[in-house]
């Protein structure tokens, strides 16, 4: 299974461009390399209830969803590098997002995200 790519449009009419974690190295390692001085970056985890921050350089804004098919937050929080989190009852996927871009994208608890899905090699496919 491919990693697939998405875009998900927030309330504040942002669209954030992201990779879904669908391979298990890319669900383990995450946005593990990610740093101050490179390019933000955002990661959607299906089936992911919680994060843990081992070996993290930086701190990430974590999204908690219901689902990736009825993208509703249920909570957002910063978590600092070298800590874990267990998300709120009913999360059933994560988005990992640059610390900061969930305030700058005005993501709160109760809005909508829709997602496109971009496929490799395919057209696109809303969820």
């Amino acid at each position: 299974m491919r990693d697939e790519k998405c875009e998900i449009e927030t309330p504040s009419g942002h669209v954030i461009d992201a990779t879904i974690a669908n391979r298990f190295a890319t669900r383990l390692f995450g946005l593990m390399t990610q740093n101050r001085s490179s390019k933000p970056r955002a990661m959607l985890f299906p089936r992911c209830r919680s994060v843990h921050m081992g070996f993290m350089r930086v701190p990430l804004d974590i999204v908690y969803l219901h689902d990736v098919h009825a993208p509703v937050v249920l909570g957002v929080e910063t978590v600092s590098p070298w800590r874990a989190t267990h998300a709120p009852a009913g999360t059933n996927a994560v988005l990992e997002l640059a610390e900061g871009w969930a305030f700058a994208c005005g993501i709160e608890e109760g809005d909508c995200l829709p997602i496109t899905i971009r496929a490799l090699g395919a057209g696109r496919e809303t969820r």
